[in-house]
Parts: C-alpha cells; structure tokens; sequence
C-alpha cells in the first residue's frame, strides 16, 4: 500500500598574624618527627592490612569456592560460577533467548479507528480502542490478572482515534473525537464507572487526539482541528481547558503525537496535509515553535514521538513515497532522519516506545506481507524481526516500555484485538555467557 496522503591538605599555618613565631622551626620539626613515626606507623598498619586481606581472601577459596552451593566454583577462585551469591546463576542456568507471546484482548473487534496502550507503576496494562462498527470507546485493562473488557461510551458515533494516558495519580483518562458532535471529550475512570467533560467543542474538531500528564498531573492534549485544518493544543494547568493553535501553516497538524521532556517542555509530531512533510512543534524555548523535519517525498505518516529520559525526542513515521519505515531524533542537537525498513511497503501505522536504557523499540505492519513488524536499536545498529506471521494483522499498532515490550495491534483476519510481549534483558547473565537475554 502506498499512501499519498494519510521519538550526567590543610594548609599549615603559621601564627595568627602569619608571621612565623621564634620557636615555629621547634614546632616544625616536632610535627616532622612526628609524621615520621606516623607515616611509619601507617606503613606498618598498611601492611598488616595488606596481608590479613589477602589471606582473608584465600581463606574463602579454601573453605568454600562453591558459596551457593550450586556445584560450581566461583570465578574468583579459579572457577566459571559468575555470581557464587545465586544458586540460580551458573553456566548451567537456563537463559533462552526471548520470544514473542500473543494473546487475544478482545476476540470481537471488526474493525477500529486506533489503539492506545500504557502502563501502570505495578506493570499492568490499559488498552483504549475503538469498536468502528459499533462506533464505541471500548477499554480494557489486565489489572485483574486476564483481560477486562468495558466499555466507557457507547452513545451514538464516539470513541473515534482515542489516546490513554495515566495522571500523577494514576487515574486511567482517555482522550477522543465523539463523531456525534465534533468534539474533543476526556473520559475519567472514577471508581466502577466512567466521567465525561468535553475538552474543545468549538467547530469539528478533536481528530487523532494525543494526550499526556506531566509530573504535576497536568493534562496536555495535541489534536487536529478539521474545521480550519490547524494543529491545535489544549492544556488544564490553570484549572480550565486553554487551546492554543500550534502550526497553522496551511493544512498542517494531523495524526499528532504529544511527549513531554524531564523539564515540563512540549514536544509534538504530525502531518503536512498540503506537503506531506513531518512537522514538529515545541514549547521548549519558552514560545512555541514549528517546523518541519522530514520534506523528502510524501514522508512523515502516523508519526509516532517518544522522550527519552535525557530529553532527546525520537519520532518513527511513515515514508508514503518509498514505502519505507523511517526514524528521526534529535540526540545530537539537531534532527537527523534515516531509513530503517526499506524492504517492501512496510513501515505503516508505527508505534514507538523508549525503553530505560534509552532504546528505541517500533512496532510496525508490513504492507506487502500484511504481517506485524518489529525494530529495535538496543543493541547499537537496527534489527527487524516479525512479531506475528500470520498474514492481514498488525493493524493500528500501540506500544508500551517497561520489563517488557507490549504491542497491542488488530487482526483484521479474524477481527480480534491481539496483545504480543517481549521480555527485555533484566540485567542478569544467568548462565555465566557473557550475555544478558
């Protein structure tokens, strides 16, 4: 498919007037003999420590080499044990290297308009997506342990594009374009029910909502207006919505994608209807400011932007020209773009995340096969991988970072919401290798 349109001594003194005293060279070579015998004295401590700590250390080799009593030897005395404190790592362990694991969330989905996934301090997932042929907002959660499905809002044509986010207190709100009136609404998780409140409803407005909470538990809302065609912004740090337009350069702002730096700053991706570019914009002089950042072709569809803990930003998109899957940060200071899927018409409806360690994680579909696609820079250059084979999947793909790499995706074989999990490396090389799985 080729679209044309569509992230760280003292100083000694003399007297108190400065001036040395008759007896000063008295005081001075008494302190020199002084530190003479001390500086003797330590050399002889020194030594004596020097000693008792490497008999200490041969003694533990001599009375036990195998501390965890798991049959092997630790390194430090001759041995291939890695870690003699853990009986659960040897040369021995298992390590197998990870796979993917797929799921289905929701087994009746015929069709959707998105997927948002994020996760909570506890690990747990909460999944917004759209139900497009019941037109309703459907939510689901694995809190529970399996999969819980709701649905918040099912009032006429609603739900469209939705965006989940987690406040300061972890309160599940969900962002989305209600068909019915044009407008942009939040949905607040409040106990066993859900609250409503509309965020803009000024003309037809709220397409492809992005929504984040800062620190404060501040809300910040980048969404695209269809009635002046404009990239506009909505934030409630005063207490009520304030909307401000962001890029107004034509028909500019659609499928945006909103991050937040460590500093509090903006930062927001979309699409140049007129021109196909990718555009960014951001608050983090202080004023706003937007520009584009890709122009090469018909390029920068369903940007997806991630922040990375140093304040970096990292945007993977679609490349509508070459039919390509293409990357853009701007760790160096400036925005460099590269090409990371060329193979094929690949690269559409990407999702990124950033893991702790600062990786890039996308989740992409590959066109030409119609599978779910993969690419991670964690170990310094690109690998691709296919996440799942089965063809006509990997639609309207989200992704969320933490332990694990979670991709929540549609199957339009079989209309199923599908949830897959990785296993990222914990830090542990369990079977003594030399490397962390």
């Amino acid at each position: 498919m080729r679209l044309s349109l569509l992230l760280l001594v003292g100083l000694g003194g003399c007297g108190d007037d400065g001036t040395p005293a008759p007896d000063a060279d008295a005081d001075s070579d008494t302190d020199s003999d002084s530190d003479t015998d001390s500086d003797s004295d330590s050399d002889s401590d020194s030594d004596t420590d020097s000693d008792t700590d490497s008999d200490s250390d041969t003694d533990h080799c001599a009375v036990d080499d195998d501390a965890d009593a798991d049959g092997f030897v630790d390194v430090l005395c001759g041995g291939d044990d890695c870690d003699d404190t853990d009986a659960t790592v040897n040369p021995d362990a298992s390590e197998p290297i990870p796979t993917w694991s797929i799921e289905v969330v929701d087994a009746d989905v015929a069709e959707v308009s998105g997927t948002s996934v994020v996760l909570d301090v506890g690990g747990n997932l909460h999944v917004a997506y759209n139900d497009d042929v019941d037109d309703d907002l459907r939510y689901a959660t694995n809190a529970g342990g399996g999969w819980a499905l709701e649905t918040p809002d099912s009032l006429g044509q609603t739900g469209y594009a939705p965006s989940i986010a987690l406040d300061a207190d972890g309160v599940v709100r969900i962002a989305f374009h209600d068909r019915n009136v044009r407008d942009l609404r939040l949905a607040t998780r409040a106990g066993a029910g859900w609250d409503f409140e509309t965020i803009d409803g000024a003309g037809d407005t709220g397409w492809n909502p992005s929504l984040a909470y800062d620190a404060d538990g501040v809300a910040h809302v980048a969404y695209f207006d269809a009635t002046d065609s404009d990239l506009l912004y909505a934030t409630n740090g005063t207490g009520a919505w304030a909307v401000t337009p962001l890029d107004q350069a034509g028909a500019v702002g659609y499928q945006p994608s909103l991050g937040i730096d460590p500093d509090g700053a903006v930062h927001v991706a979309s699409l140049h209807l007129d021109s196909s570019d990718l555009r960014y914009a951001t608050n983090a002089t202080g004023a706003w400011d937007a520009r584009a950042i890709d122009t090469d072709g018909d390029t920068g569809f369903s940007p997806s932007l991630e922040i990375d803990a140093d304040g970096a930003v990292h945007v993977a998109y679609y490349d509508g020209t070459a039919g390509d899957l293409r990357y853009s940060t701007n760790e160096t200071g400036v925005f460099v773009n590269e090409t990371v899927d060329p193979d094929g018409d690949t690269g559409v409806w990407p999702a990124l995340g950033i893991d702790g360690d600062g990786a890039a994680h996308v989740a992409y579909q590959d066109s030409t096969a119609g599978t779910l696609r993969y690419a991670t820079n964690r170990d310094g250059a690109w690998t691709l991988s296919t996440v799942d084979a089965d063809p006509i999947t990997g639609g309207y793909a989200s992704i969320a970072v933490g332990a694990a790499v979670h991709v929540v995706f549609w199957s339009e074989r079989d209309g199923a919401l599908r949830h897959a999990s990785l296993s990222l490396p914990d830090g542990v090389d369990r079977d003594c290798d030399g490397v962390d799985r």
